[in-house]
């Protein structure tokens, strides 16, 4: 059964390789994560995950504060790992510059994404857990995130 979740949702990955003002970052994976109403996994087929928005230069943010931008995404994609990853550039506005600085020194090392749901499937896993699988699922935006 298909549904519809309009609610922004966040999971936080990780930085895997600096560079000169950028980054590649990984944002999403199938890992299941616990939410209220069972487990969520997103969906990581080509036709699972709607890339075109970040591809044109999603917003880079700080702790999903939409008025705190430091970057943008350079690049998005699924790789083969069934991971989203993003090479990602950081601005050179002061803030922009204390974060990238941040990251290069190891201080800020952990990414989130803000994403919505469009459509998914509940399952029951081996072990008669709720499992939600997003099979259309859209990133609006990356951040830098301070760990928990």
């Amino acid at each position: 059964m298909n549904r519809k979740i309009t609610d922004l949702q966040y999971r936080e990955a990780g930085l895997e390789e600096i560079g000169d003002r950028t980054a590649t970052v990984a944002f999403s994976s199938e890992t299941p994560v616990e939410r209220w109403f069972g487990y969520e996994v997103l969906g990581h087929d080509p036709n699972n995950v709607r890339l075109d928005r970040m591809n044109r230069g999603g917003d880079i943010l700080l702790n999903h504060d939409s008025d705190r931008q430091v970057g943008v995404v350079e690049r998005i994609w699924v790789d083969d790992d069934r991971k989203g990853r993003a090479v990602i550039r950081f601005s050179q506005s002061p803030l922009g510059q204390e974060i990238y600085q941040d990251v290069q020194d190891g201080i800020r090392r952990n990414i989130s994404v803000g994403y919505v749901i469009h459509s998914y499937e509940t399952r029951r896993s081996e072990d008669d857990q709720n499992i939600t699988v997003a099979t259309d699922w859209e990133p609006l935006e990356l951040s830098i995130v301070t760990g928990k």
